[in-house]
């Protein structure tokens, strides 16, 4: 049923959360495997360079704790656009 769908979602989300990475490094590595297991490895890697780029400044060159939310808001846009809203979703989630 969907409120089942719902609550195991949010047990899911919750699990991650509570063990949650720390550091930009370890959100990354985090994330990358969520979203490679979302979308398909390839599919992964492009969209966290594209994300990656979006999110570089001159101070910068790397995904950083600085840059960190500005990285994760893209990659979760685009981990939408190419794999629908509830990948976004977790991906914005288990990057927080």
């Amino acid at each position: 049923s969907p409120a089942a769908q719902a609550a195991a979602q949010e047990r899911v989300l919750a699990a991650l959360r509570e063990a949650g990475p720390r550091s930009a490094s370890d959100r990354l590595w985090r994330v990358r495997w969520v979203l490679a297991l979302l979308c398909g490895s390839n599919t992964a890697s492009r969209i966290i360079e594209a994300a990656e780029s979006h999110a570089r400044t001159a101070q910068a060159s790397r995904t950083s704790d600085q840059n960190w939310p500005v990285f994760l808001r893209r990659l979760a846009f685009l981990t939408t656009e190419i794999c629908g809203s509830r990948a976004g979703d977790l991906i914005l989630a288990v990057g927080q």
